[in-house]
């Protein structure tokens, strides 16, 4: 059952933690499955739902450890019609990173970025950043991606979700000072 806890709502199931923070512009979710078998984490999910929409100047921070040798990381950016204007997905088993979008049934083409500083079993660090024109895509403060936007207005990107296998140690998604809002870009 949830309950409120300074602005948190905290949920605890059967094989799992689930932990909500409200911030002036976003509402964030992390959801934790442990696994009784193997005695750890299995699965750690991260949702926010962006008021207003995505918008030049919004930025998701994502940390953690990768000790997991599966592929089993990603980012998508949602919309409100069930499109995913944009999906990036590091592959350890390639040294690749690639983006894409999903909009209307279909996968668009794939751009791969064969720059790849993540290691496995050190901590890591991704940021997606967006602007007027492209998102950015980081990792370990290095430039790996940089994708058009397939999808506007940015203002219809309503969610971010991380999926992970790997520890996630914090997720932050933060607007860094360029408008936003219902500017409708």
């Amino acid at each position: 059952k949830g309950r409120f806890l300074s602005s948190r709502v905290v949920n605890r199931y059967e094989h799992s933690l689930v932990t909500a923070k409200l911030t002036g512009t976003a509402l964030q979710i992390l959801t934790v499955e442990f696994d009784p078998e193997s005695d750890r984490c299995s699965q750690e999910n991260f949702e926010a739902f962006c008021a207003g929409g995505l918008a030049p100047g919004w930025s998701l921070t994502v940390q953690g450890h990768a000790d997991a040798g599966e592929d089993k990381f990603e980012i998508n950016f949602l919309t409100d019609a069930g499109d995913i204007a944009f999906h990036v997905k590091p592959r350890f088993s390639s040294a690749t990173v690639v983006g894409n979008a999903f909009q209307g049934g279909r996968w668009g083409q794939e751009e791969v970025s064969s720059v790849f500083p993540l290691t496995l079993g050190e901590p890591f660090e991704v940021e997606v950043s967006a602007d007027t024109e492209h998102f950015h895509i980081y990792a370990q403060e290095q430039k790996v991606l940089q994708f058009p936007h397939r999808h506007r207005p940015l203002a219809t990107i309503t969610r971010v979700r991380v999926l992970s296998d790997h520890r996630l140690a914090q997720v932050e998604l933060a607007k860094r000072g360029l408008s936003w809002g219902d500017g409708g870009y």
